[in-house]
């Protein structure tokens, strides 16, 4: 039974963080900077979501954990919670900065993939994530990308 909550409670997280995106892009099509906060806001929730479930699973079998594992998925909260005030508050060097703290902070919590690998994995996205959020442009990032050139 614990573990079926947990698949419901990540393909929630993994669902309401691909969702946003979307959505977001939809309503603000004409605004090019919106665009880098949409990707910051789906890793944070992506990324954040999962450092929370797996702060549920790993407090849950703190008995069978090591203590340095048990820092792990505080650290994509961390990263999370940097992401979002990067994303709604600061421009600049200031949101640079904050987003790049967000990302090594997140690659933290990816070393949770040796106990819980979808949380590391989602920590490992959101990372990238908060990396592209640097971008001033992502879809010229993209393009730039394509090997097709």
């Amino acid at each position: 039974m614990a573990a079926q909550a947990v698949l419901i409670a990540v393909l929630i997280v993994v669902a309401a963080a691909a969702a946003i995106p979307f959505v977001w892009l939809e309503r603000t099509r004409t605004r090019r900077r919106r665009d880098a906060n949409v990707l910051v806001l789906g890793g944070a929730v992506l990324g954040g979501g999962q450092g929370v479930i797996a702060c549920g699973v790993f407090s849950a079998n703190a008995g069978d954990i090591q203590a340095w594992a048990l820092a792990l998925p505080p650290l994509s909260i961390a990263a999370a919670l940097l992401a979002l005030r990067a994303a709604f508050r600061l421009a600049g060097w200031t949101r640079r900065s904050l987003l790049v703290a967000a990302a090594v902070l997140s690659l933290g919590g990816s070393l949770s993939v040796l106990l819980f690998p979808v949380s590391g994995a989602a920590s490992f996205v959101a990372a990238l994530c908060y990396l592209a959020g640097l971008a001033d442009n992502p879809r010229d990032l993209l393009r730039r990308l394509d090997p097709r050139d």
